[in-house]
């Protein structure tokens, strides 16, 4: 979903509860013997889950390289027609479009470059054809009104397709397509504000905190003279040396124990002592944190025998410490209508309230019912719009977006819906069980400059795992073995196997906020262009050069994607209703990758 669930459309949004698809039904796959050797959740740190039962997050064994247990099953559930922001300069690289490319996304301005710091585009371009290129600084942004509420109701994914033409502003027709193929330079920029991210920095930068901590106890107290405080010392040094240790043993270990279970995959026994092993080896920050919260504890009595400013030095270090220590944090995630992954989380200190985590999107859009009072004054503002009609104004506050279990942002740019289309948002929304929407995606445009997946402490910024079977979104390092490594998240190349067919190169979403997501019709030779991929249908994506296969699947019943006269591809929910997938913001071209795991 860019900004909206794949499919729902203003239709859906009228209908009673009762009209909800079904929760998706899964077809039981096939169980590891010996799983996790008594299986059960393992805590890691603030409560990294890991549990049994679940195969490899691939597919059908008949079909390429790189594929494990078979996993099989569709929703029940109602697809979604995809829009997003803007696309615009953004943190000093071009947002939302590629060269030759085109930004597919409803509009979604900003009223005043300044406020925003973004540059908008003199027009929006959403044909796959069309050559969009960002303007230079302080070029103003083209008004288009007779193509806004088009295009607003256009998005990445959406049924009906609209072209508007920089040079004049008119929409063409789905007809003036002239050539489906795959570009290969899709939509690879990134939307994520700030720095580069580095994994493994902030564990860098917590391991010298550590030490100088250290050395300032032990040239204040031993040192200096001062045996009382010498001996107060003693504790917190036996402490810090052990997290130093924890943390350090946590890098050097866990990529060992993450090979050794991605070498025993389908071997009993040996792939289960391989978990153990990783589990051990992922155990360790947690470790290191409590040792790091009891030092903290007895430095003070360091003061009361006259160390009073190294033991104040000291506990500001370990604060700073502890924070660059974070590597794992989990908060719950849940399925709304099987196919709809859900998380809570409080803007502001306002009330835990639902919104949608959606892999197709970037930034926080939350209703203005949903925050707390005390946002102060807006940093910026904009426009947004969403498939099936909705417009609505919002305001940039800079706030802290809390997800539960000790997972806080440092104060980070949220964009809330302004009262005055607060009703209609909610409105919109409401049947999907959410109040806003949590964009996770690192070359997906947004509204504007909110990324609050990339603002957290310590190394849980450096990405998250959705893992859906568990029921758990995981933040930080990806816990677990990669499989399959795809660049862009969620913009990427791929290719597409209908039943028998050839495979075909398309450009696509892996969108957990697409349900059942959208499939152009010159996939399957343009014989149907409009409905649902007919029941029975497999369905089988791989990676960009056709040899890896990703996951694959049969349509059940109304599951099937959407079929589309547009030219690119919604994966749907479905990639992340196989296995865990995670979200990698680390590579430095800022595009993020999408990592399919071992478990």
């Amino acid at each position: 979903m860019s900004q909206r669930l794949s499919k729902i459309d203003s239709a859906r949004f009228d209908t009673a509860a009762t009209d909800l698809p079904k929760p998706r039904t899964h077809s039981k796959r096939r169980i590891q013997p010996y799983a996790w050797l008594g299986a059960g959740a393992v805590t890691l740190g603030l409560g990294v889950a890991m549990a049994s039962g679940a195969g490899v997050a691939s597919a059908d064994s008949d079909g390429g390289s790189g594929a494990g247990q078979s996993a099989s099953g569709n929703a029940d559930s109602s697809s979604t027609e995809d829009s997003a922001g803007v696309a615009r300069t953004h943190s000093g690289r071009a947002g939302g479009i590629a060269p030759g490319g085109a930004a597919r996304r409803a509009l979604a301005a900003p009223k005043s470059a300044a406020a925003s710091g973004a540059v908008p585009l003199s027009a929006a371009a959403v044909d796959s054809g069309a050559s969009s290129t960002a303007p230079a600084s302080g070029d103003s942004a083209a008004t288009a009104p007779a193509a806004l509420s088009r295009a607003a109701a256009v998005g990445r994914s959406a049924r009906t397709k609209a072209v508007i033409d920089e040079r004049d502003g008119d929409i063409a027709s789905a007809a003036s397509v002239p050539n489906p193929a795959a570009d290969p330079s899709f939509s690879m920029v990134s939307w994520v504000p700030g720095d580069t991210i580095t994994p493994g920095a902030s564990v860098q930068t917590a391991l010298m905190q550590i030490s100088t901590t250290q050395d300032l106890l032990q040239g204040e107290t031993w040192e200096s003279g001062n045996v009382l405080a010498g001996l107060a010392s003693v504790v917190p040094q036996m402490l810090l040396s052990g997290a130093s240790s924890s943390l350090a043993n946590w890098q050097t270990s866990t990529p060992d124990a993450q090979q050794a279970v991605a070498d025993t995959v389908g071997v009993p026994v040996l792939h289960q002592l391989a978990q153990l092993q990783l589990l051990n080896a992922l155990s360790l920050p947690s470790i290191a944190q409590a040792q790091l919260n009891v030092a903290a504890l007895f430095i003070p009595l360091i003061g009361v025998f006259g160390e009073s400013d190294a033991a104040a030095q000291a506990t500001a270090l370990l604060d700073s410490a502890k924070q660059n220590a974070r590597v794992y944090g989990v908060v719950p995630l849940t399925m709304y209508a099987g196919t709809e992954p859900i998380v809570y989380i409080s803007v502001d200190g306002g009330p835990k309230v639902p919104v949608l985590v959606d892999t197709g999107s970037s930034g926080l859009v939350i209703s203005s019912s949903a925050v707390g009072s005390g946002l102060g004054t807006a940093t910026g503002s904009g426009t947004g719009a969403y498939s099936g009609g909705l417009n609505y104004d919002y305001n940039t506050y800079n706030a802290t977006v809390d997800f539960g279990n000790g997972v806080t942002t440092v104060p980070t740019a949220v964009n809330v819906v302004s009262p005055e289309d607060d009703a209609a948002f909610r409105n919109y929304f409401d049947s999907a069980g959410v109040v806003g929407v949590l964009g996770i995606g690192a070359n997906s445009v947004g509204p504007g400059p909110s990324h609050p997946a990339t603002s957290l402490p310590g190394e849980l910024s450096d990405g998250m795992l959705i893992f859906q079977d568990l029921g758990v979104l995981v933040f930080g390092p990806n816990p677990l073995p990669a499989r399959v490594t795809v660049p862009g998240t969620p913009n990427a190349n791929l290719q597409i196997q209908v039943g028998n067919g050839s495979k075909v190169p398309v450009n696509a979403i892996i969108d957990s906020g697409g349900v059942y997501g959208t499939l152009p019709s010159y996939i399957i030779g343009g014989s149907q262009t409009s409905g649902n991929l007919p029941a029975g249908t497999k369905v089988s994506v791989y990676t960009n050069d056709g040899q890896t296969l990703l996951y694959t699947y049969t349509t059940k019943g109304n599951s099937g994607p959407t079929v589309i006269t547009d030219t690119l591809h919604n994966t749907g929910n479905e990639p992340f209703a196989q296995g865990p997938v995670y979200i990698d913001y680390g590579p430095d071209n800022g595009i993020g990758s999408t990592v399919f795991d071992y478990i």
